[in-house]
């Protein structure tokens, strides 16, 4: 039996959507370009000819490190990477809901490698081994219900996201 990776993907009528953020962050403190170019660079090796849009959170930028900075503008430059707009209705994960939708609309089937639920969006897998990234483009499909229930999560964790309003303290007398 052929392993997930060696699995015929129909490079005609597919795209894979990767999560720049996830893979250049994954196990790892802080985020990496050169692990995401690694993990690209594996993916086209084992799958030539495959479309492949490397997608990100302009959040990223200020989270790597300045010379990672520099290596993410000439990506951006050459159009090896696209950032979401700031300010994307839906954010990030909005942003790639909408390159599904559109990919969608001109015959394309969608993988999306990414930690985030995507509605109606087949989601790869991917993993790293002794420095291998191995990537399964089968895809798992979530359920309204799951994407539901994870948007809720990930608006929980947000820095600054929604929370109880503080109580005022009481004015005092004689002020």
């Amino acid at each position: 039996m052929d392993s997930a990776e060696d699995q015929a993907t129909d490079a005609a009528t597919a795209l894979v959507v990767i999560d720049a953020g996830m893979i250049s962050g994954w196990r790892r403190a802080t985020p990496s370009i050169a692990q995401l170019h690694q993990a690209v660079f594996h993916l086209y090796t084992v799958h030539p000819g495959l479309r492949v849009a490397v997608v990100g959170d302009p959040a990223l930028k200020h989270a790597l490190s300045p010379a990672d900075q520099v290596l993410l503008d000439a990506d951006i430059e050459i159009g090896a990477l696209v950032m979401a707009p700031a300010g994307t209705i839906g954010g990030f994960q909005g942003f790639l809901t909408r390159i599904v939708e559109q990919a969608a609309s001109v015959g394309l089937e969608a993988v999306v490698i990414t930690d985030r639920a995507i509605p109606n969006a087949p989601l790869g897998k991917i993993r790293l081994d002794g420095g291998r990234w191995y990537f399964d483009l089968t895809g798992t499909r979530l359920d309204a219900s799951a994407v539901a229930a994870a948007a809720a999560v990930s608006r929980s964790r947000r820095p600054g996201g929604r929370r109880p309003a503080r109580a005022k303290p009481a004015a005092t007398a004689g002020r």
